[in-house]
């Protein structure tokens, strides 16, 4: 038997996907679940390490966020989009949701997670209106 007729010995390289597209309900166990989903997703798209750690930090802040304004008094839709993209050497991630935006707060640090979001990105979208806020954060690879 030689190496060639041994299934074993054949290298299959599997192409990384080009897109990423994750839901649920805003819940505290769906933080680690999409920063993991997001990580895999940067590495298999060839991001350094250091690029890996800039999208683990900032879907960490911005899933974190909508967890917990999801729980809000009034709140009323739970749900949570992650996608994410590949083009032109870019990387892109974007976080979604259907709650009331952004607005002013009593919570000291208000604003802290989208500063911290804003360094990690090479680039920072936010879109918010009726229908919800997005956030598009975009990372070199």
């Amino acid at each position: 038997m030689t190496d060639t007729d041994n299934p074993d010995s054949y290298a299959v390289e599997v192409p990384a996907p080009t897109s990423l597209e994750l839901s649920g309900q805003a819940a505290p166990d769906l933080i680690p679940a999409f920063r993991h989903r997001a990580s895999e997703f940067a590495s298999a798209n060839g991001a350094t390490p250091k690029v890996v750690e800039a999208v683990v930090l900032a879907v960490t802040e911005a899933v974190t966020n909508v967890v917990k304004h999801a729980h809000e008094p009034g709140a009323t839709d739970r749900g949570i989009w992650l996608t994410g993209s590949v083009a032109d050497d870019l990387l892109e991630i974007s976080v979604s949701d259907r709650g009331r935006g952004f607005r002013e707060s009593d919570s000291p640090g208000l604003g802290v997670g989208l500063s911290i979001i804003a360094d990690m990105c090479a680039e920072l979208d936010i879109d918010q209106g009726p229908d919800g806020t997005e956030l598009r954060m975009r990372f070199t690879l």
